[in-house]
């Protein structure tokens, strides 16, 4: 009905667009609702769309904790992440694709995650408090975090494709 009249062309919005309309009716591999408040099951508390606009990363609720990695157009979850973190507050995406990052409400780390081989790489600290917002930068090679600790931090991410590890370069 309402999946109908929106619009399937091809487009990222369009994949977004069913996906969100398809919600309801979602369920994760380990066949509970992700939608629909905690009665129903954890929920979702933050989403980056993949640069491709087929797939999404997911950020669980308190009850799961888990990254999840959708596809859009089957509207289905194909993969969950652990380990088990608290509530997941931010989530970013790389413009590539390949990696994900992650802060949680009870963790001052942000995880880094290997989305194309489903594990989590590295555990980055610096700040004193829950990670509340990340963001990359277009070329993928910056990502800046905001926490509970009013700082604001900025990570290089450069050597992350050939295996490095990324390192928090400034505060502010």
């Amino acid at each position: 009905a309402a999946a109908d009249a929106a619009d399937t062309g091809g487009s990222a919005d369009s994949a977004l667009m069913r996906f969100m309309l398809q919600m309801t009716n979602v369920t994760s591999h380990v066949d509970h609702p992700l939608s629909g408040g905690p009665d129903r099951g954890p929920y979702m508390t933050c989403v980056a769309i993949m640069p491709d606009g087929r797939m999404a990363v997911t950020g669980g609720s308190e009850a799961d904790g888990h990254l999840r990695i959708w596809d859009l157009d089957a509207g289905r979850c194909i993969a969950a992440l652990s380990p088990k973190q608290s509530a997941i507050t931010s989530l970013a995406v790389t413009p590539c694709g390949r990696f994900a990052l992650s802060g949680a409400a009870r963790s001052s780390q942000i995880h880094v995650w290997d989305l194309v081989h489903r594990r989590s790489m590295y555990l980055l600290d610096g700040h004193m408090g829950a990670v509340l917002s990340l963001v990359i930068s277009p070329d993928g090679s910056t990502a800046v975090s905001a926490g509970l600790d009013k700082t604001v931090r900025v990570w290089d991410l450069r050597g992350m494709q050939a295996g490095g590890y990324p390192y928090c370069k400034s505060i502010l």
